[in-house]
């Protein structure tokens, strides 16, 4: 006896046959007005085969310059699909227009990962709003202070482990990334470069980030694919969640085991919830809640330091005379006897240039995390039906020549205000998001990476690697896909050793 396996992809197509004269009807039964341009899509599937699986931000790129909008449309089996190019229709829409644009998709592959209570991924509700509340307290500008002693402390540890190990520079950047954020999360002083946790975090976020475009995977399409075997053709980004929820279950249970006892987030929010529970009083939030929200704090935080560093060092590998330009503004501002301290960034203009075009030219999340709107919406004459999935383009927006001349340039230069000579570019926005759901710790990473930034440059010289002649040998860099790093040259500067 022959068995044939009938592919999901099969099935799916044809329970869409069956619903897809009631589907049309229902949603042009609402439609008067144009959708946004783009590409021709197909018959059943829509733009399903159109929108590529790699290098997606600069195909919308091109697409906007093709069509001439910075609003694109696609759908896949009828699920509309908006794209923004332009920081201009963020703010329009997500900022401006947030209450109908809060909501998230439903991101059932993250769920089966066990990102399930993590305010990055929840869709709009009060369960959403409480774990805002909860995360938005201790990190809004005005508190985040409070932690400064606990950056300085790990910034030194850093250079110090930079200078010891130069060819671990990588581990050293990696325990640094974690130790902030454990300690302010679980209250954990993460010391070496091999803490437990320094493995915990990088699985976790190998296995969020090689998971696929949030949302944009089969398994979030159609969530009844969860429950087919993940054998079956078609089905790889099931097996990826089996395979990797581990990773993320143990970087919400092990942490959350360590750290009950310790001052901290996680520890803070404990105390209330057993207090509540021997009162005999309702809480608001349940344990799920709680390890939710602190691994949110590593995860997050984490991951962002990490990516953001590395391409500051390899920029002032690449880009000597703004190295040589940032260091002069650090000794000019503390001298030779001294490190940078926090009350110095203010005066530090040049380096706060230099950390937005770090933002501008390498986006932390290129198309952002996905919005919802809740209903029907009408911008520029053009409809953007209720439910779809709406992505910001945010790689576009920072490449756009008519915002940025030479976009593709590593110039901090760009922003020098016209009132003293420069081109008064706008500094670069979207990294942290838009409208209701723009990240509660940019404050905290912003100040992470600035003392971090103002300490490298007042302690190392950074260079190209050393080549087979001895000296320091250019190469021409590009973007790793799998996550590898280019080593490199740095020397230390003789009156900060």
């Amino acid at each position: 006896m022959v068995i044939t396996v009938i592919s999901p992809y099969a099935i799916l197509l044809s329970a869409a046959v069956l619903v897809l004269g009631l589907a049309i009807f229902k949603f042009r039964g609402r439609r008067t007005l144009p959708y946004p341009p783009g590409p021709p899509g197909e018959f059943l599937i829509g733009h399903l085969r159109v929108i590529p699986f790699e290098d997606s931000p600069t195909a919308y790129l091109n697409w906007g310059r093709e069509y001439k909008s910075d609003v694109l449309y696609f759908n896949t089996l009828r699920q509309p699909i908006i794209v923004l190019n332009s920081v201009k229709a963020c703010v329009d829409l997500l900022d401006k227009r947030g209450a109908n644009y809060a909501d998230r998709p439903r991101f059932v592959l993250l769920e089966l990962l066990g990102w399930g209570m993590t305010l990055t991924w929840l869709r709009w509700s009060p369960k959403m709003q409480q774990h805002r509340r909860m995360l938005q307290s201790p990190f809004i500008k005005s508190k985040v202070s409070q932690y400064q002693s606990l950056q300085m402390k790990e910034t030194h540890r850093l250079v110090k482990g930079m200078m010891k190990s130069p060819l671990d520079w990588e581990l050293e950047l990696r325990r640094f990334a974690i130790a902030v954020v454990a300690n302010v999360g679980y209250g954990v002083d993460i010391n070496t470069v091999d803490h437990q946790w320094v493995d915990l975090s990088d699985a976790a976020g190998y296995a969020t980030s090689h998971a696929g475009a949030p949302g944009g995977t089969i398994v979030d399409r159609f969530p009844p694919v969860r429950y087919l075997p993940d054998w079956l053709p078609g089905l790889r980004a099931l097996k990826y969640a089996h395979d990797n929820k581990s990773a993320i279950v143990n970087m919400h249970e092990i942490p959350y085991q360590e750290g009950v006892t310790n001052s901290s987030f996680i520890h803070n929010l404990l105390e209330k919830y057993i207090s509540n529970e021997k009162r005999d009083l309702p809480n608001e939030f349940t344990l799920a809640d709680i390890k939710g929200s602190a691994a949110a704090i590593i995860i997050a935080g984490s991951d962002t330091t990490m990516t953001t560093l590395v391409v500051f060092i390899l920029m002032m590998m690449c880009n000597q005379e703004v190295q040589k330009k940032a260091q002069a503004e650090v000794d000019a501002a503390i001298g030779s006897d001294r490190l940078p301290e926090f009350d110095d960034l203010e005066g530090l203009t040049y380096l706060n240039y230099t950390r937005l075009e770090v933002l501008r030219i390498a986006p932390l999340s290129p198309l952002g995390i996905p919005h919802r709107n809740l209903k029907d919406d009408e911008y520029k004459g053009m409809l953007i039906p209720k439910g779809s999935i709406i992505y910001q383009n945010v790689f576009a927006m920072h490449r756009d020549p008519d915002i940025y001349s030479n976009p593709y340039d590593f110039d901090p230069d760009r922003y020098i205000p016209k009132s003293e000579g420069g081109r008064g570019e706008p500094y670069p926005v979207g990294n942290f998001g838009f409208g209701r759901r723009v990240c509660p710790g940019q404050y905290l990473a912003n100040n992470t990476v600035s003392i971090v930034m103002a300490t490298i440059l007042s302690t190392l010289n950074i260079d190209w690697p050393v080549g087979p002649s001895g000296k320091p040998t250019p190469f021409e860099p590009g973007w790793s896909k799998i996550g590898q790093y280019v080593q490199w040259n740095h020397g230390q500067r003789p009156q900060k050793t």
